[in-house]
């Protein structure tokens, strides 16, 4: 569910925007690590001073806690960095490719980093 009250774009990208959120509830993936059960998915949308969409994520369930930082340029990159938390139930493949890292912080969290360019299906 998407709300966006009040948004502003031009040329620039993002101007303006109030009290902008996204939920996914009941959320679920399919991957080849697994299936997981993210619960409810929640953001908070905002514009940047240099014109970018910009989201605040929290999920938190009984297989997997997510938090970070996300943006989307108006040139389209785009970029998220957060932290992963596997519990007890996670499925073990995915519990195991996090362990991989070693890189857990005082909490027990993963880095993670994604970034990329977005691309439309229009060919110029």
């Amino acid at each position: 569910m998407l709300t966006l009250p009040e948004a502003r774009f031009n040329a620039g990208g993002c101007r303006q925007m109030t009290a902008g959120t996204v939920q996914w509830r009941d959320a679920a993936l399919s991957s080849p690590a697994g299936s997981l059960e993210l619960a409810q998915v929640n953001g908070k949308l905002s514009c940047t001073p240099a014109g970018a969409l910009a989201v605040a994520l929290t999920q938190d369930s009984r297989q997997l806690s997510l938090a970070g930082q996300g943006v989307l340029t108006p040139n389209g990159r785009y970029t998220f960095n957060g932290t992963l938390q596997t519990r007890q139930t996670a499925p073990a493949l995915l519990t195991l490719l996090l362990a991989q890292n070693g890189r857990k912080d005082e909490q027990g969290r993963t880095p993670w980093q994604w970034q990329g360019q977005w691309r439309s299906g229009e060919k110029k």
